[in-house]
C-alpha cells in the first residue's frame, strides 16, 4: 500500500457525486486524488501538481471543454500521463472521433461500479508482475 500513496491521481468530473465517488474510492485504495470540478479546474490542479500526476480520470462530457481536450492539453505537457475516460456509452464515440482511445488511453463506462473503478485503476497502474516460473533464476 506504500507504493499506492505515492501514485496521485487526477479526478475532473463536473457531476459531484461521481466526482466524490470516485475520489473517496481512490483514498480507500491508498492513492492520493486530487479532485477538479470541470476543465479549467483540472488544469489548473494538473499545474499545480503536474510532476507528481500518474494518472488523469476524466469524465468526457465537462461544462467548458470535454475530457478529451483536458487530455489532450496534459498529454502534451507530460506525453506519459496514463488517462481513464469515463462516461456513458456515447462518451466512447467521442473519444474515438478525438482520438483518444488506445495506448495509455482507456475508458469506463458509466454509472461507475466501485469495485470496477478501483480495479481498472490498478490494471492502468499496477500492471501485473510477471510471476516467476519453477526453477527460473
Amino acid at each position: 500500500m506504500a507504493d499506492k500513496q505515492k501514485k496521485e491521481i487526477l479526478v475532473v468530473d463536473h457531476e459531484l457525486v461521481d466526482l466524490e465517488l470516485m475520489c473517496r474510492a481512490l483514498r480507500m485504495e491508498g492513492y492520493k486524488a486530487l479532485p477538479a470540478s470541470g476543465y479549467l479546474s483540472g488544469i489548473n490542479t494538473f499545474a499545480m501538481h503536474m510532476s507528481k500526476i500518474h494518472l488523469l480520470v476524466t469524465a468526457v462530457a465537462l461544462p467548458e471543454k470535454n475530457g478529451c481536450e483536458l487530455a489532450k492539453s496534459l498529454i502534451a505537457i507530460n506525453p506519459n500521463l496514463e488517462v481513464l475516460f469515463v462516461s456513458g456509452t456515447a462518451g466512447a464515440e467521442v473519444c474515438r472521433f478525438y482520438g483518444m482511445l488506445g495506448e495509455g488511453l482507456y475508458f469506463l463506462e458509466k454509472p461507475l461500479k466501485q469495485d470496477g473503478f478501483v480495479r481498472m485503476v490498478r490494471l492502468i497502474l499496477e500492471p501485473a508482475v510477471p510471476v516467476r516460473t519453477m526453477g527460473a533464476k
